[in-house]
């Protein structure tokens, strides 16, 4: 982290209390804002959004979902591929491949593809220094 960044971990259980924690940003003077995928947080993903736009909180989600209601942008893995991949792998061993993790011969092989997903509203993130 740079000099004179400061990370507040801030939770919410209740939407109450995402109000509350969105009317906290302003006072914690928060340049950004990460939602993990939790559960709760996907069913309330409207909520978050609207309240990031409402707050002009630029916010980063991990799955497309919050980025496909309007969030700014997101960044995760790919469900759809991953899906897709377990189809692949899956009639794989229907046609009779083993499915066994072996050094050299290796029917999965290790995934690591993320998505990046920027919101279709029209958005721009302006670095501090372009003021």
């Amino acid at each position: 982290m740079r000099e004179g960044l400061q990370l507040s971990v801030l939770k919410a259980g209740t939407e109450g209390e995402i109000d509350t924690t969105f009317a906290s940003l302003d006072q914690l003077q928060a340049g950004g804002l990460v939602v993990q995928a939790d559960p709760f947080f996907i069913t309330r993903r409207g909520q978050l959004v609207a309240l990031a736009l409402r707050y002009a909180v630029p916010a980063i989600y991990e799955l497309r979902g919050f980025a496909a209601v309007g969030g700014l942008i997101s960044y995760g893995p790919d469900n759809d591929a991953l899906a897709r991949q377990a189809g692949v792998y899956a009639g794989r061993i229907l046609k009779g491949a083993r499915a066994a993790i072996r050094r050299r011969s290796c029917l999965l092989e290790p995934w690591s593809r993320h998505a990046t997903t920027r919101s279709s509203n029209n958005c721009r993130l302006d670095s501090p220094s372009a003021s």
